[in-house]
């Protein structure tokens, strides 16, 4: 019987595998047959145009170092909080060296579903990017000194005669299928932006919901700011570089911003399975006071919190005040004949009405999901 549990159990997995592969691929194969093959759209310009004069210049930040970083950053950082997870969870580090597989591949196949989510959400930014640059064509600051097209300054724009004047019928002196030529019309939308934000942006979501470690104080958040101003800063050194114009960068970082946070809601569905929890520091305990309507009756001890025993106790971000009128406790006679006449409703399920004589009361109501291990209270 366990045997085919576990039969079924690898089966599962790896259909889900062939299908993350197969839907990556879909992916895939259409940006390579852009970047090897595509054409964009061939776009005129303006005489006076000096926002296309600028002189060409290396990058900053290269392609080879955004891969580096936009995909080495998040690697790392989901590998290694999965990995202190996982090793929490057992107790020591001995699963990592011993002679049983079981629990190395049970760390394996956690790490890798945090990493494919990462993986279809960057193919679908750089995607939606490629698809915005090669049916655009705008072109890049540097675009004259890359081209230099044929007769600039004399036929096309002469002096005194170029104000206004749009251009399409132009040659380049380098060669139209040259790289540089091809990719100073790709203007619109920085893919150096859009890249990084996503992966910047999308390391900080899951450092929020998957590392809950109270002891890291401010490390969290210094390493969440910094991821953010990592990808900024790629942005502006875009526009510094004359590579984009500053529409490009922005509309890149807001682009890649955006898929990030779509799917790690929708994909990941980090904001479902990982909810915030309500500190201990923060939680509200009310306890029962006596109403001016009822000076004679007593209260219970101070000590004793408003909190039914057969009801859960929650965790959650928002904790909301009302209050609630608690009846006076009957006569004993009343007792007994409500007793064997009702049947044993818990607190959170009785309809309380108010009367002449009550206890007035202030309830905090934690509203979220049920805790791990219910605590004990005693009765009210």
């Amino acid at each position: 019987m366990a045997d085919s549990s576990r039969q079924n159990d690898s089966r599962r997995k790896l259909v889900k595998i062939c299908l993350d592969f197969g839907c990556l691929t879909v992916i895939g194969i259409p940006l390579l047959c852009l970047y090897f093959s595509g054409k964009p759209f061939r776009r005129g310009f303006y005489c006076d145009d000096t926002s296309i004069r600028y002189p060409f210049k290396e990058s900053t930040i290269s392609s080879g170092l955004l891969y580096v970083y936009a995909i080495g950053i998040p690697v790392i950082i989901i590998s290694v909080v999965e990995l202190v997870r996982y090793t929490n969870s057992v107790g020591d580090l001995r699963w990592l060296t011993g002679s049983n597989n079981t629990q190395l591949l049970n760390f394996l196949w956690i790490t890798y579903n945090e990493l494919v989510v990462w993986a279809f959400g960057a193919l679908a930014s750089q995607f939606c990017t490629d698809i915005a640059k090669y049916s655009i064509g705008r072109l890049r600051p540097h675009f004259l000194d890359i081209c230099r097209p044929i007769g600039l300054d004399t036929s096309l724009c002469p002096p005194n005669l170029h104000i206004y004047r749009y251009v399409e019928d132009y040659e380049c002196q380098n060669y139209e299928s040259s790289y540089r030529v091809r990719d100073a019309r790709l203007s619109f939308m920085s893919g150096h932006s859009s890249f990084s934000a996503y992966s910047m942006v999308f390391s900080a979501i899951y450092i929020q919901y998957r590392v809950k470690w109270q002891a890291l104080s401010l490390l969290r958040p210094l390493v969440q700011m910094s991821l953010i101003y990592l990808a900024i800063y790629t942005g502006f050194s875009r526009i510094s570089d004359y590579k984009h114009h500053w529409s490009d960068v922005l509309i890149g970082l807001i682009q890649g911003t955006l898929v990030a946070i779509i799917t790690s809601h929708y994909v990941g569905r980090y904001f479902r399975r990982y909810p915030e929890k309500v500190r201990d520091s923060d939680r509200v305990t009310t306890y029962i006071r006596p109403s001016s309507a009822s000076p004679s009756a007593q209260p219970p001890s101070p000590s004793v919190p408003l909190r039914s025993s057969h009801s859960p106790s929650y965790h959650s971000s928002a904790v909301h005040s009302s209050t609630v009128i608690v009846p006076t406790t009957p006569s004993s006679s009343q007792t007994n004949s409500n007793h064997h006449n009702q049947p044993h409703q818990p607190l959170s399920q009785i309809q309380l009405q108010p009367t002449n004589s009550t206890f007035s009361t202030t309830c905090s109501l934690e509203i979220g999901s049920p805790s791990t291990t219910p605590q004990q209270q005693p009765a009210v």
